[in-house]
């Protein structure tokens, strides 16, 4: 089973659509259900983000969990269903940028 969190409705409502996906639940957070897997809404910001992955831990084992969203890309240069591989985040809170080194600062390109 795969799980995915994301933000907010509008990310993933042409997602939902693709997959077929069904409400599930409103509480905790906004719970859909699609063939093989759950997606769930946290809101935004890095603790909401937390908990929401903890819930579809919690409750639903997946073994494979994806974060998708926007992440504040408001670019015309940006396309819906473009991929980008992230090497770095800006910690919205501490407003600092962090890189975990070893982890996807050192993937290729």
């Amino acid at each position: 089973m795969i799980g995915i969190v994301a933000a907010t409705q509008g990310e993933v409502d042409e997602l939902i659509a693709l997959l077929g996906a069904s409400r599930l639940c409103d509480d905790p957070f906004v719970t859909y259900s699609f063939e093989g897997g759950v997606l769930v809404l946290s809101e935004m910001g890095p603790r909401n983000a937390a908990r929401a992955t903890e819930y579809l831990i919690d409750q639903h084992s997946p073994k494979t969990i994806v974060n998708l969203g926007i992440c504040g890309a408001l670019s015309d240069e940006m396309q819906v269903g473009e991929v980008y591989r992230i090497t770095a985040a800006v910690d919205e809170n501490k407003g600092k940028t962090t890189c975990r080194p070893g982890a996807w600062c050192n993937l290729p390109t």
